[in-house]
């Protein structure tokens, strides 16, 4: 399977945009990457699932696409992204993005082809690489490539508070072109995961049965879908 690569338009139901990331205490992590996305650079993102690092990661791609610039996004997770072969050839990328580096970590071939892209990325490119774990505790074969990966930067992400949650889910929501009053969001939020991962799926789901309903996201209509 190639690298999923984000061509100039960027054609998407939802585009994981920068824009419309609500950063709350992870503003820094989100202007560096902002930045990582058009000037290069080598960054490490790390948090729990569900905390922000894949729309980083895709806004990053976006962001770059619009730029004129080359950008490819790796899912780890994908069997067929763990071997070296699907690094070949993003070297010559301007922006390279590895989605769930624990899902390689140990692979010796997969780390060392890894390190050429870095060495790349030290000419001029960028690599944005995410993990659940700490860069410490990523059971790494090679020290090299630990020792690469903070050349720019380690950041760990922070959960976000409720009210920030609303406000991440409010910025989903409008890029579908959704309304998402105050309540239905705080009724989202107290009855569901707090992970924003799980509550833009919920989203979508939303968005999905009122289009078929003809009816606006009003917290009757979500109650009458989802119980009180």
């Amino acid at each position: 399977m190639q690298p999923r690569q984000f061509p100039l338009p960027l054609v998407c139901a939802s585009p994981a945009d920068l824009e419309r990331f609500h950063p709350g205490p992870n503003r820094a992590a989100w202007e560096r990457v902002a930045e990582a996305a058009l000037a290069g650079g080598i960054l490490y993102l790390w948090g729990a699932a569900g905390s922000g690092k894949t729309h980083l990661l895709q806004g990053a791609c976006h962001r770059a696409a619009q730029a004129g610039r080359r950008a490819a996004y790796l899912d780890l997770a994908d069997p067929a992204c763990r071997s070296e072969a699907a690094l070949e050839g993003l070297e010559r990328m301007d922006l390279v993005c590895l989605d769930g580096l624990e899902h390689v970590a140990g692979n010796r071939a997969w780390e060392g082809a890894a390190l050429l892209l870095l060495d790349a990325a030290g000419r001029g490119g960028g690599v944005i690489a995410a993990s659940r774990a700490p860069l410490a505790g990523l059971d790494l074969a090679l020290p090299d490539l630990r020792s690469r990966l903070a050349w720019g930067g380690v950041y760990g992400l922070e959960p976000l508070a409720d009210d920030e949650l609303a406000e991440a889910l409010r910025l989903h929501a409008e890029a579908r072109g959704i309304e998402l009053p105050r309540e239905v969001a705080r009724f989202l939020l107290a009855r569901h995961p707090r992970r924003l991962d799980r509550l833009v799926d919920l989203l979508a789901r939303l968005d999905r049965e009122s289009l078929a309903a003809g009816r606006r996201l009003t917290l009757p209509f979500v109650r009458d879908l989802l119980g009180p």
